[in-house]
């Protein structure tokens, strides 16, 4: 699977720590920055005021907040030759109001030649994740740090971080176009069902995928396919409804513009939970797995997939040992805790993820409430070793469910159905 590159879409990075002056409500507040030489590199010798530039916050346990507004780069020394000053300067708006001491700020300069800025929360791991995307180390000593995208910092775009470089207004083209076109091509301009495009997914990738020795590697890929599907026939299916208009006779309907602008937004959230249902569902098929889908427990509470199934969970003689319960959540949130009600006989919860950005905070008390993360080995990496020792690996959860489904096959007298994908 080919993907976009970060030098593709991103020319260079300058990084700094927040100070007091330098947010609103502290200090004299200055709204500019002094530059580094190695600044120019990014932005320029050419003075650049009040262009426009997007400007994004972003912090681990909300929506990303994006703002549409103005930056200026330019040499406060310009009439003053031959020494050189160079600026930059925010104007204010709702992200720069969420500035604090410490947040991480970067100026990104796009391939575009645009400008985007990135405020991320000072101890989240989204500052994390972004300083090890950009190739950012600190040094301690306050001021502008930056870096060229180039062979030094040019690594591929897994599909998590390049919803997050999308947040910053530009879009390389998909390097796989021609591929995803044709496979979405059947469809026209409408939504196939959920499981007929995650089935594609699948099926597209066989060749390059193998689920029973990398299952880790195959349920990342799997989700990646159907996301860039996704996303390809969004675009056509948006485009194809803009074309037809939003005007009857000479009435604008707004209304009819608005609802389909919120059906977009709410196809893209509900899809990707049930996509990653359904991928999870076909690896414990590959691999013989007995389980149920959204089994009725207590309560009338629906786990997303119970092992080994609803009849032994409500068979009271069944060890409770070898009950497994699994939640599948794309990203966590809060959301996390909706699973601890889910199954009453299982004290430790599983609950699969590929969020990338849980702050320590978060995982101290997942852990404390006995919930165990399981997240593809791929997408571990951007955690500290003290975190990851704490979180399964797929190839390990299967290992578990496996070995407690051998031995309730040795003992259970409930029979046992492979795969019940209900």
């Amino acid at each position: 699977m080919r993907r976009n590159r970060l030098s593709e879409f991103v020319a260079g990075v300058a990084f700094k720590r927040l100070r007091a002056v330098e947010v609103k409500g502290r200090g004299s507040n200055q709204h500019e920055f002094n530059a580094t030489r190695k600044m120019k590199e990014l932005f320029g010798d050419a003075d650049r005021r009040e262009e426009s530039c997007r400007y994004v916050y972003l912090n681990d346990d909300e929506e990303p907040l994006i703002e549409e507004g103005i930056i200026s780069w330019y040499d406060s020394r310009r009439n003053k030759r031959p020494r050189e000053e160079w600026r930059l300067y925010y104007f204010d708006n709702a992200v720069t109001d969420r500035m604090a001491v410490e947040d991480g700020f970067f100026a990104v300069a796009m391939r575009s030649g645009k400008i985007a800025v990135v405020v991320a929360k000072a101890g989240s791991s989204v500052l994390e994740h972004l300083m090890a995307l950009f190739g950012i180390e600190e040094n301690g000593r306050g001021g502008f740090l930056s870096q060229l995208i180039g062979e030094k910092q040019d690594a591929e775009i897994p599909f998590t971080e390049a919803e997050l470089l999308q947040y910053l207004g530009d879009t390389p083209e998909d390097p796989e176009r021609d591929i995803l076109d044709s496979l979405i091509e059947p469809f026209g301009a409408t939504f196939p069902e959920a499981r007929i495009l995650s089935d594609l997914a699948r099926r597209s990738l066989a060749a390059e995928t193998s689920p029973l020795e990398e299952p880790d590697r195959t349920l990342v890929d799997w989700i990646e396919r159907e996301n860039r599907l996704f996303n390809m026939l969004e675009r056509r299916v948006v485009e194809h409804r803009l074309r037809q208009g939003f005007c009857e006779s000479d009435r604008v309907d707004i209304d009819g513009f608005l609802s389909f602008s919120l059906s977009v937004q709410n196809r893209r959230k509900s899809r990707a939970g049930r996509a990653l249902e359904s991928h999870i569902a076909a690896l414990l098929e590959t691999h013989c797995i007995a389980f149920e889908r959204n089994a009725v427990t207590e309560n009338n509470n629906k786990p997303d997939f119970l092992f080994p199934g609803a009849a032994a969970y409500h068979d009271h003689a069944f060890p409770e040992e070898l009950l497994t319960m699994l939640g599948a959540k794309f990203s966590l949130k809060d959301r996390w805790r909706q699973v601890l009600a889910e199954a009453d006989r299982i004290p430790v919860k599983h609950l699969l993820t590929l969020d990338q950005d849980i702050s320590p905070a978060q995982l101290g008390e997942i852990s404390m409430r006995q919930v165990r993360l399981v997240i593809p080995s791929p997408l571990q990496i951007r955690y500290k070793e003290a975190h990851r020792s704490s979180m399964l690996k797929v190839s390990a959860f299967l290992q578990l469910v496996r070995e407690r489904q051998e031995r309730a096959d040795r003992g259970a007298k409930i029979p046992i159905k492979i795969g019940l994908a209900t």
